[in-house]
C-alpha cells in the first residue's frame, strides 16, 4: 500500500447487506499476524464471525458512536456490519499487538474496498460468553468488517486548542477533527 492512502481511511459504521469474501478476511489476517509484537510473543489469536445467529448478538453487546447517538448508530438487518473479527488474548496482554494488529487490518481492508469499525465498547463478559475463546483467552477488541453504505466521515485538520469532538452535519455527515502534526509534535 502506498503510504498516502493511509491518510485516506475512515472508520465505517454502516454497512451493506453483503458478506465480505473470505479472501479479504485471510488478506486482513495475514496483515494482523505480521504487524509488530513486543518482544515478537505473538500473543494474539483472531476468531471470525460470519454465522448471522452469531454476529447479530455480537452486534447487540456492542455499542457505536457514543457522540452521535443516535443518528449514528446502526441497526441490525439494515445497515449493521455482518461480520466481525474478535482480537483475543490473555488477559492483561497484547494492547500493544492489538493496536497494531487492529490498524494493519483496516487498512488492509480499505485496500480492498472494505470498511471497518474498531470496537472497544462492548459487553466483554457477554462476548466471552458467546464466543468461548480458547482457554486463557478473552475478546479484547471486535472489528466490523464490510461494504461501506455511507457517505464516509470528513477529516479536519485542528490546531492544538481545538476540540477533536466528532459530530455529524446538517447533511448527516461525520465529521473527525484530527490534530495537525505541529498540534501533536514537539520537535528538539
Amino acid at each position: 500500500m502506498e503510504w498516502r492512502k493511509i491518510l485516506e481511511r475512515r472508520t465505517v459504521r454502516f454497512f451493506e447487506q453483503k458478506m465480505p469474501q473470505e479472501p479479504d478476511l485471510r488478506a486482513m489476517l495475514e496483515a494482523a499476524r505480521t504487524a509488530a509484537s513486543a518482544s515478537n510473543a505473538q500473543v494474539l489469536r483472531y476468531m471470525v464471525i460470519r454465522t448471522p445467529d452469531l454476529s447479530e448478538k455480537i452486534f447487540h453487546c456492542s455499542a457505536f458512536a457514543g457522540r452521535v447517538k443516535p443518528r449514528r448508530n446502526p441497526v441490525w438487518g439494515k445497515n449493521a456490519a455482518l461480520t466481525y473479527m474478535a482480537i483475543l488474548a490473555p488477559e492483561g496482554k497484547g494492547e500493544a499487538d492489538a493496536g497494531a494488529a487492529i490498524q494493519s487490518m483496516m487498512f488492509a481492508a480499505w485496500e480492498r474496498g472494505l470498511g471497518c469499525c474498531w470496537i472497544g465498547a462492548f459487553d466483554h463478559a457477554e462476548a466471552d460468553r458467546l464466543l468461548t475463546p480458547p482457554a486463557g483467552l478473552h475478546v479484547r477488541y471486535l472489528l466490523a468488517v464490510g461494504y461501506p453504505a455511507e457517505l464516509l466521515p470528513v477529516r479536519e485538520d485542528i490546531p492544538a486548542n481545538g476540540d477533536p469532538g466528532y459530530y455529524l452535519d446538517d447533511e448527516d455527515r461525520l465529521h473527525v477533527p484530527k490534530f495537525t502534526v505541529n498540534a501533536l509534535t514537539v520537535w528538539k
